[in-house]
């Protein structure tokens, strides 16, 4: 009954370009709530996803008991990546699992994985975290043998043209 993983939807239009920013021009990426830098996906070398790429879906199982979607990732992230592939699926009707399996062969890149979420957050150790809101929890639990902390973000813009976002985190 609690969304966990949140977005904050578009800004005010009209506050924005009044302050000079072209929504539908290159200023757009410079609004903090439109980049991957607030959404639940990754961040190569802390740079933008490629705006005009497509990621698009490789499989879609209907299963009633473990449903889940793999998308190819790849293209929006090909300035860094060989290939980025992220699963999602419901396990059990219980467990939600996202799986990035992320290829980089001739470099290495500093990737973060992001979720969008409320503040109350108790973070237990490097791999695992509690999500407090409306009396429940979620627990997240990152399962890799890679070297990995887990940390907080503030959800505020950098930029003071644009709207605080009040009791929300990036984890």
């Amino acid at each position: 009954g609690v969304r966990w993983a949140l977005d904050l939807g578009s800004h005010d239009y009209h506050k924005l370009e009044s302050q000079g920013i072209n929504l539908f021009g290159d200023d757009r990426w410079k609004v903090h709530r439109y980049t991957n830098f607030l959404h639940n996906t990754l961040v190569v070398d802390d740079s933008l996803q490629i705006p005009d790429a497509f990621a698009n879906v490789i499989k879609n199982v209907t299963d009633q008991n473990s449903p889940y979607t793999t998308i190819n990732l790849t293209p929006v992230y090909r300035y860094a990546l060989d290939s980025a592939v992220r699963g999602i699926g419901l396990i059990e009707g219980e467990y939600v699992c996202i799986q990035d399996k992320i290829i980089n062969s001739n470099s290495s890149s500093k990737v973060r994985w992001a979720m969008l979420t409320y503040e109350d957050i108790d973070i237990i150790d490097d791999k695992t975290a509690v999500i407090k809101h409306q009396g429940k929890n979620l627990a997240l639990k990152i399962l890799t043998d890679h070297p990995i902390k887990i940390r907080t973000f503030s959800a505020d813009p950098p930029n003071n043209y644009e709207d605080k976002n009040p009791g929300k985190t990036m984890l």
